[in-house]
């Protein structure tokens, strides 16, 4: 049986998607509708767009790189072509502020290993930092959607 596509269910969906982050619940809002292999698919979605609104490479190479099929890349690239200019930039600006944070959390935890922290002694500090990096990373789990679907680490 076909059922068309309801823009009441939709619009419910995002009401409840809005209130789920108010409330510090989108994780679970999300893991509750989305299987793993939909919040993969979510993330991989989140890449495509990156990566086709840096325009860095071509699109066969994205394709090559997320090992994923050409049909959806040309979704991906579609859609942005469809989408309004301003909220385009919107995106570009928020996906860039990610990767650099992404950046900097690689870069420090490199530079403040375990192996570092037991050179100086100082356990107590590298708990804390580890802690701190934790819960920079969960904030930042909520302000980024591909991060929603289980990829923090234990920090």
């Amino acid at each position: 049986m076909y059922i068309s596509r309801n823009l009441e269910q939709w619009n419910a969906f995002l009401q409840m998607l809005k209130i789920a982050f108010e409330e510090n619940k989108a994780q679970e809002f999300l893991t509750l509708l989305l299987t793993a292999d939909e919040r993969d698919a979510v993330g991989l979605r989140l890449q495509i767009v990156s990566q086709l609104i840096d325009k860095n490479m071509p699109q066969r190479e994205i394709q090559q790189n997320l090992n994923t099929s050409a049909a959806t890349i040309t979704r991906g690239s579609n859609m942005i072509k469809t989408m309004d200019p301003d909220f385009m930039q919107w995106m570009k600006q928020h996906l860039d502020l990610i990767e650099k944070t992404k950046r900097i959390f690689t870069a420090l935890s490199h530079l403040f290993s375990p192996k570092w922290w037991k050179k100086t002694g100082s356990e107590l500090s590298f708990v804390f930092f580890r802690r701190f990096c934790f819960v920079a990373d969960f904030s930042l789990c909520t302000y980024s959607i591909f991060r929603l679907y289980g990829t923090t680490k234990n920090r």
